[in-house]
């Protein structure tokens, strides 16, 4: 080794220093660029349907705490189609934007179909809903099978299926689909 040559371990050292630096330069590179990136996706404008071939459309407990004008607005901007299971008294306001109710909700989903004796409540609550769907224009309106609880799986289908033939005819007379929607059991 010359006088003026570095030892292998200062050859080291000086490397790892600066590769170090250069990690520090990169790191606070990368992090400038990601805030330009950041800085100019926020500046840009909302993201739009193009092309017309996306239906979508968004339910509003997703976007809790958002309220549901800011949804409709913000979804009207996107060209989404629709603001789905929100009450009637929104569907004004949603066809001022230019949107629908894909669907509209009833009588939650706690009680339903299985159980005989929430018959009567399921299917006050249907008509209300496919009432106002009919006049509105929502192709749709949802049911629950509600939860098994002690039920055996027989005796809650079959209580499905002559509870719901209780409000089928009346959906079809209104040109309303009822969209049935059945819940786990298993789940809390």
């Amino acid at each position: 080794m010359t006088p003026n040559s570095k030892s292998p371990i200062s050859s080291r050292r000086h490397f790892l220093k600066s590769a170090t630096g250069l990690a520090a330069v990169a790191g606070v590179s990368a992090t400038a660029h990601a805030e330009d990136e950041a800085k100019a996706a926020s500046d840009a404008e909302w993201y739009t349907i193009k092309n017309g071939r996306i239906n979508q459309s968004v339910i509003p407990w997703c976007f809790n705490p958002m309220p549901i004008e800011e949804l409709a607005t913000a979804a009207a901007k996107m060209g989404l189609k629709s603001v789905e299971l929100t009450s009637p008294d929104h569907w004004p306001m949603l066809k001022e934007l230019g949107l629908t109710c894909a669907i509209a909700g009833s009588h939650g989903f706690a009680k339903g179909f299985a159980h005989r004796e929430e018959w009567d409540e399921c299917i006050e609550k249907l008509r209300a809903s496919i009432d106002a769907s009919a006049a509105f224009g929502c192709p749709n309106v949802i049911t629950f099978s509600g939860f098994r609880r002690e039920l055996t799986d027989e005796d809650a289908l079959q209580n499905m299926i002559e509870g719901l033939k209780k409000i089928v005819p009346y959906a079809e007379e209104k040109k309303v689909t009822l969209a049935l929607e059945m819940l786990n059991s298993r789940v809390d």
